[in-house]
């Protein structure tokens, strides 16, 4: 992942590539090239604009765009849609998923490793990085690592074979088990030429530490570009309805319907008609788009689901919300929660990790905890009030420019360069 592809995952890698160079490091970014629009899964799997690498050199570093082009299945999903040939996409999606590691056949993505191979062979490199998922970037790493003898990181923003949130629902147990199994091998070859192992809370350090117990592993958190936040006011603006936001994915761990039935006691007992939520980007998943409806049924006209929509556009409206939405997230620290912090907005966790989160809302003061029906309803009253006699309400945070990515990226830098 990386821009002009908007996830999570895009922007970490991004960072790196725009703020290294203030730490005595050039950055060489070799990624697919992804086109600029993206409504919905669909899209994420179609071919490329170029068909041969498109390479721009810069003073801060070079990015390196490579060809894309879908494999059966995601031709079938093009040209058919979501809804047709299911059973067979996914006995596919399955063949895919192993077969990727036995042949550069059935990759394809392998036009990442063969430009990156193309630039080691002209070019001096000293580091390599690979950020999974998807986790074939290590089997690329490794093999580089290995030809050229440059030591490599493996950088983990989701675990691989640890944990079975990683396996699409759609397979059956005995395939996640083989799966499981399989990767497992795949991760302790992979990583055992690894000089370094990164990721992106304590969490999955303390359980990558346990299997692999000689490498070093180091927590770089994601972030925020501090940059993203300068043409936002500082005042407080004065909003016509109550408007809470959420914006990213909602996994199917989440909390949705602990917060949903908070929010539906909160409008339905005091009926009220002045109240907004607003799912930001969470139209770009069926399922997720479904299950919110779902659990809306009955505050339906209360409820707006969007398309992905640009960063700045989706910050200017956070900024105007009276509060933001987040999920306790399996103690996994959530780069949009990282996102929400210099927005001064007052943050509400459905649910409670007991874990990072918890502790970074109550470190900087940012938000509240609602790991109950009568808490959310409590948390939101109180907000409700505020907004009501002011027009506002206001943010109390602090202390959290640590949490930018240029803090994290010096820390990773320094990672590198013990190397």
């Amino acid at each position: 992942d990386f821009p002009p592809y908007n996830s999570m995952g895009s922007q970490r890698p991004f960072a790196w590539f725009k703020y290294f160079h203030e730490f005595g490091l050039y950055p060489v970014v070799v990624t697919r090239q992804w086109s600029d629009t993206f409504k919905n899964a669909v899209d994420y799997v179609k071919p490329g604009d170029v068909t041969e690498s498109v390479e721009t050199i810069t003073e801060k570093g070079t990015i390196i765009k490579v060809p894309y082009n879908p494999n059966l299945r995601d031709k079938i999903l093009l040209k058919y849609g979501l809804n047709k040939f299911v059973s067979l996409r996914r006995l596919l999606s399955l063949f895919y998923e192993v077969f990727q590691y036995i042949h550069f056949c059935f990759d394809a993505k392998k036009e990442i490793y063969n430009a990156a191979d193309e630039y080691i062979k002209k070019h001096k490199v000293d580091y390599i990085i690979a950020t999974g998922n998807p986790f074939i970037l290590f089997k690329y790493a490794h093999l580089l690592s290995t030809k050229y003898s440059v030591p490599w990181i493996a950088d983990y923003r989701d675990y691989w074979s640890l944990d079975y949130k990683y396996f699409p629902n759609s397979y059956t147990i005995i395939e996640r088990f083989f799966l499981r199994f399989l990767f497992l091998m795949l991760e302790k070859k992979y990583i055992a030429s690894a000089s370094h192992i990164t990721t992106v809370s304590e969490l999955p350090k303390t359980k990558l530490q346990e299997l692999f117990p000689s490498n070093k592993v180091d927590v770089i958190l994601n972030g925020y570009f501090e940059e993203n936040y300068v043409a936002l006011s500082n005042k407080n603006i004065k909003t016509q309805n109550f408007e809470i936001a959420f914006g990213g994915t909602i996994y199917p761990f989440h909390p949705l319907e602990l917060f949903m039935k908070g929010l539906e006691k909160f409008i339905i007992d005091n009926n009220r008609k002045d109240i907004r939520i607003n799912f930001y980007g969470c139209a770009f998943d069926v399922n997720q788009q479904n299950r919110i409806l779902k659990n809306a049924s009955s505050i339906t006209e209360y409820v707006i689901i969007t398309d992905r929509i640009p960063r700045d556009e989706l910050f200017e409206n956070f900024f105007k919300s009276s509060c933001l939405l987040i999920f306790e997230n399996n103690n996994m620290i959530s780069g949009k929660f990282l996102e929400y912090l210099p927005l001064n907005r007052p943050i509400l966790m459905a649910g409670n990790d007991k874990g990072p989160l918890e502790f970074i809302i109550k470190e900087t003061h940012s938000g509240f905890v609602g790991d109950s029906v009568s808490e959310i309803v409590k948390i939101l009253e109180n907000l409700y009030h505020e907004w009501k006699s002011n027009g506002f309400v206001a943010g109390n945070t602090v202390n959290h420019e640590k949490y930018s990515r240029r803090n994290q990226t010096s820390k990773l830098s320094e990672a590198i360069l013990s190397i």
